[in-house]
């Protein structure tokens, strides 16, 4: 099978596959800015994750995968997606899935006789991650992971400076103060996550009340209700008597991309509101803990910053699932005190 991007003759038919997360999925959008996406393409996604792509002006079709629906509604949607007769697939996500969608068009292609698409394949780097989890700072710069953003675009045939841009979900374009989601809200305000899937991964909430403080700006907090922090982090700011605005469980993407787009910055976890905050045009301050932003996930603007604690054993993994320390489990986190977190306007 042919790994690397066909040259454009004539309009081919493109699809790319990126079902999640929604970090992911937001730096995997560096693809669509590639020359070779200006006819435009289709896009595999899940379901849930389908509002990021809506109205991409390079997405023509959207094909929305829902994942309780097993392998029978993979195999469905696949084979649709094979009588499409698409010339050329992209995937950039490179699972268990896509190696099965994979398998079903060599199958197909037999029975049918006739010759399928031509698979690119998102190479992963885990060797490059594995050693710098193992030897931390010693593992030389030149063998860690290259950025995942310019990765994305020379897959599809970029040159690598490609960026993501989600502006398409911002609902008013123009910036106004008025926003339909905040009301008359004149004040210069900061986007906060204090959120993250993976518990290792989370800044102490006492700790942003802390720093929001020191900011003096209006804090807006971001969140599902299934972010125990994001309401935890509401409830100690109603207790500090600080004034803020919750979001919580309140806006869907594009409505929350509309309100980090007005925004001053975003602060919170490594986490896909970063990425989400550079995609539509603002800053990020991230904390990190047991990652890093050498991992490949680090912020890509200039005014973005990345903060985290001074110590020997990061990087230890994605998640901080494999802390080692037994006393002062994840230490990454707590020890990063916020008076050393300095961020500039």
């Amino acid at each position: 099978m042919q790994t690397t991007p066909l040259k454009s003759e004539g309009k081919r038919r493109r699809l790319i596959i990126r079902l999640s997360s929604l970090g992911d999925l937001i730096l995997s959008t560096a693809a669509l800015e590639s020359q070779f996406a200006l006819e435009g393409l289709d896009w595999v996604v899940a379901e849930e994750f389908s509002s990021v792509l809506k109205g991409h002006p390079r997405v023509h079709k959207i094909w929305g995968f829902t994942r309780t629906s097993g392998f029978l509604g993979w195999w469905k949607l696949w084979r649709t997606i094979w009588l499409e007769r698409y010339d050329e697939i992209y995937d950039l996500h490179n699972n268990l899935r896509s190696h099965i969608a994979r398998i079903f068009f060599w199958i197909w292609s037999i029975q049918e006789m006739r010759r399928g698409p031509c698979w690119i394949v998102f190479r992963k780097q885990r060797w490059k991650l594995y050693g710098y989890f193992i030897l931390k700072g010693c593992w030389p710069r030149k063998l860690r992971p290259i950025s995942m953003v310019e990765r994305f675009g020379k897959t599809l045939g970029g040159t690598g400076d490609e960026r993501p841009n989600a502006r398409h979900l911002i609902l008013n374009s123009q910036y106004a103060q008025k926003n339909p989601f905040l009301g008359d809200l004149k004040k210069n305000f900061i986007c906060v996550m204090p959120g993250a899937q993976w518990p290792g991964k989370r800044w102490p909430v006492s700790y942003y009340v802390r720093l929001i403080e020191r900011l003096g700006l209006f804090p807006i907090v971001l969140g599902t209700p299934s972010d125990l922090a994001s309401v935890e982090l509401v409830d100690q700011l109603k207790t500090a008597k600080v004034d803020h605005i919750s979001g919580v469980g309140i806006w869907s993407i594009p409505q929350v991309a509309e309100v980090l787009s007005q925004s001053v910055g975003y602060l919170g976890n490594d986490t896909g509101l970063a990425h989400l905050a550079e995609a539509v045009g603002v800053r990020a301050w991230i904390i990190y803990g047991p990652t890093v932003s050498d991992m490949g996930f680090g912020p890509w603007r200039k005014e973005s910053s990345a903060f985290g604690a001074d110590l020997w054993c990061r990087p230890c993994g994605k998640d901080g699932r494999y802390c080692f320390r037994l006393n002062r489990k994840y230490e990454c986190l707590g020890g990063l005190d916020p008076q050393k977190i300095e961020i500039k306007i």
